[in-house]
């Protein structure tokens, strides 16, 4: 695969990855007061052409039957997921912005 096209397929999937850590993570912080609630994980590896894939969120987020315990949720850690989520887009972002730059510089050398 081209270098310019791999920079673009990785950047792509890892901001697909970055926007459902996010979501993932939101997701548990509305559910921080629900009663048995128990919270989602992402998991993520190396894909097939360098990006990043999403191998599984577990366990399924849910709340257990009977609520009698509280939730599971780490809001330290939550946040913490969020700020992850949000400087992974961020850097997959500034890679898209300097694909492009570098595809209009070829551009016009041609």
């Amino acid at each position: 695969m081209a270098p310019l096209i791999q920079s673009l397929f990785s950047a792509l999937s890892g901001i697909r990855a970055s926007l459902r850590r996010h979501e993932v993570s939101a997701h548990n912080v509305a559910n921080l007061n629900t009663p048995g609630f128990r919270s989602a994980r992402v998991e993520q590896a190396e894909g097939r052409f360098g990006g990043t894939d999403i191998v599984s969120i577990s366990p399924e987020a849910r709340a257990l039957s009977g609520g009698g315990e509280p939730s599971d949720v780490d809001l330290a850690a939550e946040i913490a997921n969020q700020i992850l989520a949000l400087r992974s887009l961020q850097a997959n972002v500034a890679v898209l912005r300097t694909s492009d730059e570098m595809s209009e510089d070829l551009l016009d050398a041609l």
